[in-house]
């Protein structure tokens, strides 16, 4: 039994090797290089990252960089700004952080970490149950003809 199987795996195998290559059809050639050449093509800003030039990607990381130090800084600003008098259009968002403040000051470290964790866990969630979707929607699929 076991031979037969051996046998028929060589002849197999040699009736795959020994087959003539096929030709790609000739739409699908139209469309492989239609697609590269409209790549290739492609502004530098629509590329993925690491196609754009060295000025540009540094530009992107400053202009991140500036804005996640606006957006962290800006917090602190209104909590330590409490004795200058603010346009009464912000005010509101003074207060909100002096809130936000004494319940941060009151909470205990634990519940802090323990509230990040949880982000974290739900975040590596969400990841792998979209890669389960994509797996089960579309990477076993059969191309299209």
């Amino acid at each position: 039994m076991k031979r037969d199987h051996e046998h028929l795996e060589r002849l197999i195998s040699h009736a795959a090797r020994n087959a003539p290559p096929k030709a790609a059809p000739a739409s699908l050639e139209r469309r492989v290089l239609t697609a590269v050449s409209r790549r290739s093509s492609q502004s530098w800003w629509r590329k993925d990252f690491a196609h754009w030039p060295v000025l540009a990607r540094l530009a992107f990381v400053a202009a991140g960089a500036g804005l996640l130090y606006l957006t962290l800084g800006a917090p602190l600003w209104l909590w330590e700004s409490s004795r200058s008098a603010l346009p009464a259009e912000i005010s509101w968002l003074q207060s909100l952080m002096q809130i936000v403040r004494v319940v941060v000051d009151h909470l205990p470290s634990v519940f802090v970490f323990g509230g990040l964790a949880a982000l974290v866990m739900l975040y590596a969630t969400l990841f792998g149950v979209g890669a389960v979707a994509y797996r089960t929607l579309f990477a076993n699929r059969e191309p299209q003809r």
